[in-house]
């Protein structure tokens, strides 16, 4: 089995309300909010035990990663992050714009990886994805 890091952007002011996993199209996992030190410990001891374990932490405010362990060969994780973020008004045009972040800038200081030697190659940080793109959008407006 392998461990899968993904690290993705989020707009500064998004605030995240759902984490779900569903392995090979037929079990779910749900995510809730914990301590972080706890979680991550109830991650370790999953992946200790052989079981499928699931974290999404903070990096940063505007970095998340997503951590998916004891992967298997041929293994199907599809993962959705649910998060909430005010629409913000352009006033050139008018209009009401989403801006969807797909980018990590370079930080100061920051290494190409965070992999280290003791990981014995069994963890998978991609260089580059590969994304498949769906869009559903809801507008809950309340007029006063």
């Amino acid at each position: 089995p392998i461990e899968a890091r993904y690290k993705f952007p989020i707009h500064e002011a998004a605030a995240v309300c759902g984490f779900e996993a569903d392995i090979d199209g037929q079990r779910k996992v749900k995510g809730i909010v914990k301590e972080a030190k706890k979680a991550a410990k109830e991650y370790t001891e999953a992946i200790e035990k052989g079981h499928g374990a699931y974290l999404l932490e903070s990096e940063s405010a505007d970095v998340f990663q997503c951590s998916i362990g004891n992967i298997t060969s041929g293994q199907t994780i599809v993962v959705k992050i649910t998060y909430v973020s005010e629409l913000k008004h352009d006033s050139e045009t008018e209009k009401i714009r989403f801006v969807l972040p797909t980018y990590i800038a370079p930080r100061y200081g920051s290494s190409t990886s965070t992999s280290s030697s003791a990981d014995d190659g069994k963890i998978l940080e991609p260089d580059a994805v590969l994304y498949s793109e769906e869009a559903n959008f809801y507008l809950d407006l309340t007029v006063t």
